[in-house]
């Protein structure tokens, strides 16, 4: 168990031990802070200078608009916004599953913060039982 001292804290402990990608933008869609997976995720090292820069600076991936467009949704609506896609790295396509969270202070949005889940092994397990019940 983690003691919490603050909230500056609990977002410390989670962009230090969560193996999922964590990453919180601004308003303008410019990293603020992320974790080490999302570092492994892009192939970047801890010396590669990424806050501050856009999605479309730091993904390498054709899904960048519909990343910007679940963003913009939860900044407009003030809700969780989630969404499958799927990237294609080197090694294979991976499918992951991003929840986009508005963050709030004064009623007002301030940051996003985002999860992403490789949910690769799942999605590919559904994908064959939905075709083995069709045929």
């Amino acid at each position: 168990m983690i003691d919490i001292e603050s909230k500056e804290h609990l977002l410390n402990a989670v962009l230090e031990y969560c193996e999922d990608i964590v990453t919180v933008k601004d308003l303008s869609l410019r990293y603020v802070a992320y974790n080490k997976a999302f570092l492994k995720g892009v192939n970047a090292t801890l010396d590669t200078p990424i806050l501050g820069k856009t999605l479309a600076d730091v993904l390498p991936f054709d899904c960048v608009n519909v990343i910007e467009t679940s963003a913009q949704k939860a900044i407009k609506t003030k809700e969780t916004q989630s969404f499958i896609a799927v990237l294609n790295y080197p090694s294979g396509n991976k499918i992951f599953k991003q929840t986009v969270t508005p963050i709030m202070k004064n009623n007002k949005v301030v940051n996003l913060l985002s999860v992403s889940t490789d949910v690769t092994k799942e999605e590919t397990l559904k994908a064959k039982l939905i075709t083995k019940n069709y045929q």
